[in-house]
């Protein structure tokens, strides 16, 4: 089984007690882009607690409400490997999982250790959250970056909205769906150059099915809600910081770190960036599609 996200191959094999069942990510089983990197990714059951006393912690993300999200994760290494760790709390299925990278020979062993050991696994081969740290990792080691972002194509110019959670991404992608452009997703995209050009693409979701996309970034607005409709051009540092404020970016060392910052300076550098108010209303579509 092999599964693709923007210029990554995942060659993906089970071991015992475990079917790869693909939901989410069932339709990206063809590239949009050409291949670049190429991992090996194995999926094992365990039925104990793994020791990690001997590897250094490099980052930790802890709940606030095990209600909303039921899980902690923390990123963990030694001179060998990378691990990506989850400790499920009141979920149904998994006690913990984890992801062990070795840096090599580009192989990944995931181990589950499951709730019930005496039935088979189903699992998604991007289960959540490993499949989304898994892909901060992979757009790093590509050049790319995640962004917190929807982002719309029309008559092949692409839109990038970014903002923080509740802010309008959502909104404002549908408002330019309702003028005919193609939603290309409205929570998270992972952004590339190619050929000189910057693209946008999306990647699998961890709650609803959606077929690959990709949109060339023709320009890019920091959007908030506002009492009008207005835009204002940003240029410079203050376009890149902004930019970087709602990258994800579980990046856990200082040279994964400054990879990322170049990745944003170049983007913000080369993109038209602008500071955009609106009101919920197609009238902010106009006035974006009228910029030179």
């Amino acid at each position: 089984m092999e599964l693709y996200l923007a210029s990554i191959r995942l060659k993906l094999e089970a071991t015992k007690g475990i079917i790869l069942s693909l939901t989410s990510s069932i339709q990206y089983s063809k590239p949009l882009i050409p291949v670049e990197h190429e991992f090996t990714i194995t999926y094992r059951k365990t039925d104990t607690k793994t020791d990690f006393s001997n590897y250094r912690l490099l980052l930790k993300g802890l709940s606030e409400d095990y209600n909303q999200v039921p899980y902690d994760w923390q990123i963990l290494s030694n001179k060998r490997k990378i691990i990506f760790h989850i400790s499920y709390v009141n979920e149904e299925s998994f006690l913990e999982a984890h992801a062990e990278i070795q840096h090599a020979n580009n192989q990944i062993a995931i181990f589950i250790n499951p709730k019930a050991q005496s039935t088979d696994l189903k699992i998604d081969p991007l289960f959540h959250p490993l499949g989304s740290l898994l892909m901060v990792y992979f757009a790093n080691i590509s050049n790319s970056f995640l962004i917190h972002a929807s982002g719309v194509s029309l008559h092949n110019k692409g839109y990038l909205f970014t903002a923080k959670s509740g802010t309008g991404k959502s909104t404002i992608a549908n408002l330019w769906q309702n003028a005919g452009a193609t939603i290309i997703n409205d929570d998270r995209l992972w952004i590339k150059k190619i050929e000189n050009r910057w693209v946008m693409l999306n990647t699998p979701m961890p709650y609803y099915i959606q077929s690959p996309k990709l949109g060339v970034i023709t320009k890019v607005f920091l959007i908030q809600q506002s009492p009008v409709n207005e835009l204002h051009s940003l240029s410079g540092l203050k376009a890149a910081m902004r930019l970087l404020s709602n990258c994800i970016q579980h990046l856990h060392s200082e040279e994964y770190a400054n990879k990322h910052l170049d990745r944003i300076l170049e983007f913000a550098s080369n993109t038209s960036i602008y500071d955009c108010g609106f009101l919920p209303d197609q009238e902010i579509v106009k006035m974006m599609l009228a910029l030179p």
